[in-house]
């Protein structure tokens, strides 16, 4: 796997993968960093999206608006990504992931509504081993 860095940088720290994990420090901060700045971007373009194909359904969610899509967006994101890459041993894949951002900027509504994202913003940003 080819990393490039993601649109944004980010400075990594290590990361405490969650009360109760065996592994109390994971320290990937690397892999981390990334999480967190396509966490970052990914919420951005997101919520616009999300606001803009589905106004009515975005204030019933996100009744403090597009700050609070972003709040809960980035730390879902980040939520994962410390699982996956502290739980499950997975490498985050930084050009899935700047595809990703590309896609969510470029998608209509129509196509948002489809779960065209789906493909290209959920597994396909995960190495993982085999189980």
């Amino acid at each position: 796997m080819t990393k490039t860095p993601l649109l944004v940088g980010f400075i990594g720290t290590l990361v405490a993968c969650g009360a109760g994990s065996a592994d109390v420090n994971c320290v990937d901060a690397s892999e981390m960093a990334s999480v967190k700045a396509f966490s970052a971007q990914y919420a951005d373009v997101i919520c616009e999206a999300r606001g803009s194909c589905d106004p009515v359904q975005f204030e019933i969610d996100f009744e403090e608006g597009m700050d609070a899509c972003k709040r809960v967006m980035v730390n879902q994101e980040t939520k994962h990504g410390t699982t996956q890459v502290c739980e499950r041993d997975c490498a985050f894949d930084t050009e899935a992931a700047d595809l990703c951002v590309l896609a969510v900027e470029d998608v209509a509504c129509a196509e948002w509504s489809a779960g065209t994202l789906e493909q290209v913003c959920t597994q396909a940003l995960w190495e993982c081993p085999e189980s």
